[in-house]
């Protein structure tokens, strides 16, 4: 079904957030474009996201990577061969379901051009005006007036003069902006100011739903704060909730909406007056050590996978006038297809090991790490890898990544 309410405002800030700079996202195609589930996030790998979104999703069709939003464009950044049509699905599932029209171009994990979105091509050619496209202005402008305006009323309510003279003065640039035109300026400008003056007067973001509670977030956050770290060092049983939901509203909050920051913790409320758990296990440590090795694993694998296909591109080139070249591409491709073996069974131990205590579940976890590692090395061992990394037609190191990098996880779980 179509991504609506909480799920989508989330996808639309976040959306916002990527006009600043990457962040991670995860992607599963909808067997209709309004069907497409997409999750971003600042912080979590685009593995984990790609996950959720193949649970909240209807096909296998997934992709992961990166994403970055400028003007009316989103480029992502795609850590695996993207399915075929992604880049048609999303340009029409922003369109339809975010309300977002933009065009979309894919990017390989080397940083080469997968596909670009051949309907705004011409287009560019031309310069037009800042903030205005051929086809007449910006369609932004008008809603960035309208919250310029909300947002100039909201400011008059804060009671400090010096505060309010400043924001004020910060509100009449972005307005500047607006006038000119500029709503690539004006957009993030205004969205920064949003969540200052969320702070100072505890006032949610324009086109949020959920009334904030009176004394702000800065208050609420005082008060709460103390009550989860307490809940979460006295072992809760519902630490792990507990702690992603803190962290929700955090981000929520740091992003300037504070609206779905206060809703979050109104969640907590009923979890945080659950009685703690007596503590049998100490909590998670050395999870620091077990990211670090999840995301090395994370990043050999990328460029293993990297170094194969360059492998197979340049043994298809050489060979193109070889009468048995088909053959050698099929032996080449058959070769490629021996990286599936490398699944996800290692990160999502490693995963899980970061959110378990001490004690015997956590001894467990490291030892089907362990085993996963020897299954991999076995694999690296076998000597078509050895072939390829020491193949006549291009440098490649695959084999050797993949168990300088194994060996460094082996270390984390001694």
């Amino acid at each position: 079904m179509p991504m609506v309410g909480s799920d989508l405002e989330d996808l639309k800030s976040m959306l916002a957030i990527a006009r600043k700079g990457p962040v991670s996202f995860g992607v599963c195609l909808g067997k209709k474009p309004e069907n497409t589930v997409l999750i971003l996030h600042r912080k979590k790998a685009p593995d984990m996201l790609q996950r959720q979104a193949k649970k909240d999703g209807e096909s296998a069709k997934l992709a992961c990577g990166e994403i970055e939003v400028s003007g009316k464009k989103a480029s992502l950044r795609c850590f695996e061969e993207p399915p075929t049509g992604l880049q048609k699905v999303l340009k029409k599932f922003f369109a339809s379901t975010v309300g977002i029209p933009m065009k979309v171009t894919l990017i390989a994990a080397d940083g080469s051009l997968i596909e670009g979105d051949e309907d705004g091509d011409e287009e560019e050619t031309t310069a037009a005006p800042v903030g205005q496209e051929e086809t007449g202005p910006d369609p932004r402008l008008a809603h960035l007036s309208a919250a310029s305006k909300e947002l100039a009323g909201q400011i008059e309510t804060i009671a400090d003069p010096a505060v309010r003279a400043k924001l004020a003065e910060a509100c009449k640039k972005i307005v500047e902006l607006v006038n000119r035109g500029d709503a690539d300026a004006a957009e993030p400008a205004l969205e920064k100011l949003q969540a200052m003056v969320a702070r100072f007067a505890g006032i949610s973001a324009p086109g949020n739903t959920t009334t904030p509670a009176p004394d702000g977030w800065a208050a609420i956050a005082a008060r709460i704060e103390p009550q989860v770290m307490a809940a979460l060092k006295a072992n809760h049983p519902e630490a792990g909730k507990i702690r992603a939901i803190w962290a929700f509203a955090q981000e929520k909050a740091e992003a300037g909406d504070t609206a779905a920051a206060i809703k979050a913790v109104e969640r907590l409320t009923p979890l945080l007056a659950a009685p703690a758990a007596p503590a049998q296990d100490a909590p998670p440590t050395n999870v620091v050590a077990f990211q670090r090795s999840r995301l090395l694993w994370i990043e050999a694998k990328k460029f293993m996978r990297s170094d194969l296909e360059k492998f197979r591109a340049t043994v298809t080139a050489q060979s193109a006038d070889d009468d048995d070249q088909s053959d050698i591409k099929a032996a080449v491709d058959d070769l490629v297809k021996e990286f599936n073996a490398f699944d996800t069974k290692l990160e999502d131990v490693l995963d899980e090991i970061t959110q378990t205590p001490e004690g015997a579940g956590r001894s467990k976890l490291k030892k089907d790490a362990d085993k996963a590692i020897g299954a991999y090395l076995a694999i690296l061992d076998k000597p078509f890898f050895q072939v390829i990394d020491n193949n006549p037609f291009v440098p490649v190191n695959v084999a050797g990544r993949g168990k300088q990098s194994l060996s460094v996880v082996k270390a984390t779980l001694a």
